[in-house]
């Protein structure tokens, strides 16, 4: 049980200061809208409703994978 105790001790400072990092090097701030409560529930529920409907409408599936292998510059199309 100590060998967990000096691990956690050990990892959880790295943690934050890797978090902190991936933050600042990604131009997030941590308070953007997206992170408010209000805000970021509804960021989510729209993704989630678009990926929905993507999901289970032919078209929308076509058109989305379109979008994003030439966002990719690669031939996701016939995957």
């Amino acid at each position: 049980m100590a060998a967990i105790g000096d691990y956690e001790a050990e990892m959880i400072p790295y943690g934050y200061e890797r978090v902190a990092e991936s933050l600042t090097s990604n131009g997030t701030s941590g308070d953007d809208p997206v992170f408010r409560p209000v805000t970021g529930r509804l960021a989510l529920f729209a993704a989630r409703s678009y990926f929905a409907a993507t999901s289970r409408v032919p078209a929308l599936r076509r058109k989305f994978l379109a979008d994003l292998s030439t966002y990719r510059g690669e031939d996701l199309a016939g995957s």
